[in-house]
């Protein structure tokens, strides 16, 4: 008997899922935003806290990177939560990515989680520990990492 984990990931964002939009373009895009939004929530409860200023910054993000309106972001925030709330894993979500982005954009979405992990005035321990697993689970080395940090932390207003 197939993973059962497995089964709701194809069945609801992998590609054998029942599309919701006619394009099948639009429905790859429309997963591959319900991942990317699920691996910030991933981020932004891994202290099993979900604060206002995490909120307002993957708001923001996946209004400004998806190019959605206040209800658009408010339907994939809730869809992403959703993803989670059900079972799927990030290994999930970051297998769908992976496949999908090249190099630029896997640093651009790392970019954007750290930050998130930054938005409440420092980075955990805990964060530091999952952007880790987010980055190796993306492909992506120690290095590109460290970089992406750097680049957040010196973008961040004094």
């Amino acid at each position: 008997m197939a993973d059962p984990v497995r089964r709701f990931f194809e069945s609801h964002i992998g590609r054998e899922a029942t599309p919701i939009f006619t394009d099948r373009e639009a429905e790859d895009r429309r997963r591959l935003q319900v991942a990317a939004c699920a691996l910030l929530l991933e981020l932004a409860h891994a202290d099993e806290e979900f604060t206002d200023a995490e909120r307002a910054h993957i708001d923001d993000v996946i209004r400004r990177e998806f190019g959605l309106d206040e209800d658009g972001a408010r339907a994939l925030l809730a869809a992403s939560e959703g993803e989670r709330g059900r079972g799927a894993h990030m290994h999930e979500f970051a297998d769908l990515i992976r496949g999908a982005f090249d190099h630029a954009e896997l640093t651009k979405l790392v970019e954007l989680m750290w930050a998130l992990a930054l938005s409440d005035g420092e980075v955990a321990q805990h964060e530091t520990y999952l952007m880790g697993q987010l980055g190796g689970l993306l492909g992506l080395s120690a290095d590109d990492l460290a970089r992406a940090r750097v680049r957040m932390e010196s973008a961040r207003p004094k």
